[in-house]
């Protein structure tokens, strides 16, 4: 019969441990237990409906060291629980609380000293130490295995707190991609939109207030396209669909729509397409993606009169996309965490997420290719994307 109560069991499927692999940060605890107080077998217990299970163990003999849990009917641990205090067993053939307890005959068990594990206030589980002879404890054995049980419980929680915001995250992640799915086709639409009725302004005023809503609109929707991106960012893998298409048409939307963005900013833009004929696998999408990102970070760190020059060619036995900008160029401090999430350069300011050069070369590992950059401080910066051929 259970001798601990429900919120002990709550507590112990709380810490998410119940069945855990075995952990060598767990495993130090047990040995330095086993070592400190000069006994075989040091155990951490985590109290189930119907049985221990060995969250570590020092010293348990084969099959119990692989088994790595009993029946409640060869739990000592479980009186610890119960009366949520330590529990010394001398002699245990003597003890009234665990004389008939079978495990003194099948695990020698013959001096017992527990201390509770407790997780909000609510005990859970026991760390323990047994020898295999009599053997009277002392406060001091007490107080130890005391400072040890806190160092367990500080590892527990450390892992809860990891399982919880691992959990958050994922919520947050999945709220993100749902918002940032919903909000992409109507932003699209939306430039048509400015696009078409920018065609047919007569007026400069109207047709500078369409130019505005269009880069606002523009970034918007570049925002949603790495939102879209960040958890196969984050996973480490993204997903293509490929298709074969000529490159030239992909790269020349993307120049005009940059350019379309940039009105008004001084920016302009050269593309130089040596070989218009050269297809391609592509994911589209993602390769425009990409393309914008670099054209866009050109534009953000460019200044009135700068030109941003896109050139597409062979280069061996891979096509080479680059884009060059002759804007103030990237110092070194930052050039081996710039392909990383949430890095940005210095003079970028806080517009946008820093998500955008991660996402390029993440898009290009997709694709097979590979990413370079050059830069002086002060004479520009060059993106090189390889695609192979």
């Amino acid at each position: 019969m259970r001798t601990f109560s429900s919120r002990s069991l709550a507590a112990a499927r709380e810490t998410g441990l119940l069945d855990a692999e075995e952990s060598e940060s767990f495993d130090r605890l047990t040995r330095l237990a086993s070592r400190l107080l000069a006994v075989p077998v040091a155990l951490i217990a985590i109290l189930d409906e119907d049985r221990q299970f060995f969250l570590s163990q020092s010293g348990l003999e084969e099959p119990l060291k692989s088994e790595r849990q009993t029946p409640l009917s060869h739990s000592f641990c479980q009186h610890v629980v119960a009366g949520e205090c330590p529990l010394l067993v001398d002699d245990a053939s003597l003890h009234p609380l665990v004389k008939d307890n079978p495990a003194i005959g099948e695990f020698q068990v013959q001096a017992y000293l527990g201390v509770p594990l407790r997780l909000e206030g609510k005990p859970f589980g026991s760390l323990c130490v047994i020898d295999h002879t009599p053997r009277h404890w002392q406060s001091e054995d007490v107080r130890c295995l005391e400072d040890l049980a806190q160092t367990v419980l500080s590892e527990i929680l450390l892992r809860k707190r990891a399982r919880e915001l691992e959990s958050l995250n994922e919520r947050q992640s999945q709220l993100m991609g749902v918002v940032a799915h919903d909000l992409r086709n109507p932003l699209g639409v939306l430039l048509t939109y400015i696009e078409c009725f920018r065609s047919e302004a007569g007026d400069p005023e109207t047709l500078s207030m369409l130019e505005a809503m269009a880069r606002s609109t523009g970034f918007m929707k570049s925002l949603v396209d790495d939102l879209l991106d960040f958890e196969s960012l984050r996973k480490g893998c993204m997903s293509l669909q490929l298709r074969e298409l000529p490159i030239a048409p992909l790269v020349r939307h993307c120049v005009e729509a940059q350019q379309l963005l940039g009105a008004g900013s001084g920016v302009s833009f050269e593309l130089l397409i040596s070989d218009p004929e050269i297809c391609l696998p592509l994911d589209a999408r993602k390769v425009e993606q990409a393309l914008n990102n670099l054209l866009a970070n050109g534009m953000k760190y460019c200044s009135a009169g700068c030109t941003i020059v896109t050139v597409v060619q062979r280069w061996g036995d891979e096509l080479c996309l680059s884009i060059r900008d002759d804007g103030p160029g990237i110092g070194p401090e930052v050039m081996e965490t710039l392909f990383e999430p949430f890095q940005r350069a210095k003079g970028a300011g806080q517009r946008g997420h820093a998500l955008g050069l991660a996402i390029v070369h993440q898009v290009m590992s997709a694709h097979g290719g590979r990413t370079e950059v050059e830069s002086v401080p002060g004479r520009g910066t060059t993106f090189r994307l390889f695609f192979p051929l």
